[in-house]
């Protein structure tokens, strides 16, 4: 059986009270598993819905400051996370466990956070431990009750770090796609500001949350046909441990610049070519009455005949681009 955490951040005055959980769980997720009557016990509450078991226990300390203190300061979701959760007073841990999926897991985790949230006053706000996520009490519930159960929580369970790197690419990486079962990604050669980066990061973790691990090593990925991003099964430029997904922007640019010939410039090469081949063809069947041997003829017509397609080609392409503004490649 495997365990998932939340923990919650509670002013003064804050207690369990477990008489409405069971009310505002139905009534935010209907048709989901109706939870069973909750068992309080010291400073503990228990319940089970289906298979999992759920236990919110109150600490009557504060979240260690140097849990919070890093997540807090990089947090982009929460500004004033520092301000507002330094003044805590104690915390619930909320605890899941199950022989369901990491994934499983994590949507009761964040359904029993919510109701936590829903039914303490003095709620401030949740350390996702997985992904080191902090969110306010408010932003939490909305986004637990608007997307689950049928969607997955992506801002919650994971965390999008982007920001400026060298040579003005954008570096970046995510925390807690590898703790549901799949692969953690990064970059550190990104065009893209760092909110953009931070959505493509969304995008990919929530089709892979949704597909399993299909996006394998080697394959490329991009939003139209133009832009390839390739993928590489790589160790980790920013501390993770195990393989993670790195985007590298700059393999795909370089690996796409070979395949810019416009139709145009396909169908020129292979005319200057069958021109250049009738030509020699005529060549070598005069040169028969001068020189009988064909593979003498051969060598003494070869080299010549590459200069003179090339030429051939060159100089063609250039007066059809003055005529007719045709191009052989693709600026793009």
């Amino acid at each position: 059986m495997s365990i998932s955490i939340a923990m919650v951040a509670l002013g003064k005055g804050g207690k369990i009270s477990a008489s409405k959980f069971r009310d505002v769980w139905t009534s935010s997720w209907p048709g989901a598993p109706v939870p069973s009557k909750p068992e309080k016990k010291d400073n503990t509450v228990s319940f089970r819905v289906g298979d999992a078991d759920i236990i919110y226990g109150l600490m009557p300390a504060p979240i260690p400051w140097s849990d919070l203190e890093g997540p807090c300061a990089t947090s982009w979701l929460w500004p004033d996370a520092s301000e507002q959760l330094r003044s805590h007073t104690k915390h619930v841990i909320v605890t899941v466990s199950s022989d369901a999926s990491a994934i499983e897991r994590a949507r009761i985790l964040t359904q029993a956070t919510s109701v936590l949230l829903a039914c303490c006053d003095a709620a401030i706000g949740v350390l996702w431990c997985t992904s080191t996520v902090v969110m306010p009490s408010k932003m939490f519930q909305d986004f637990a009750v608007e997307m689950l159960p049928d969607h997955p929580t992506p801002y919650i369970w994971v965390d999008f770090r982007a920001g400026p790197g060298e040579e003005g690419k954008t570096s970046g990486f995510t925390s807690g796609l590898s703790e549901l079962g799949l692969m953690d990604m990064e970059t550190s050669n990104s065009p893209e500001p760092p909110g953009e980066l931070r959505d493509r990061f969304f995008g990919l973790a929530t089709y892979l949350i949704e597909n399993g691990l299909v996006i394998q090593d080697g394959n490329t990925i991009g939003e139209s046909a133009e832009e390839q991003i390739r993928i590489d099964y790589v160790d980790s430029s920013f501390g993770h441990q195990g393989k993670v997904m790195r985007l590298d922007y700059e393999a795909a640019e370089v690996s796409g610049d070979g395949l810019k010939m416009t139709p145009y410039g396909c169908a020129h090469a292979i005319a200057t070519a069958v021109v250049t081949l009738l030509i020699g063809a005529g060549i070598f069947s005069a040169l028969s009455g001068v020189i009988s041997s064909a593979v003498l003829r051969v060598i003494i017509l070869v080299i010549p005949l590459l200069i003179f397609g090339f030429i051939l080609m060159v100089i063609s392409d250039k007066i059809l681009n003055n005529l007719f503004g045709l191009q052989a490649f693709r600026d793009d």
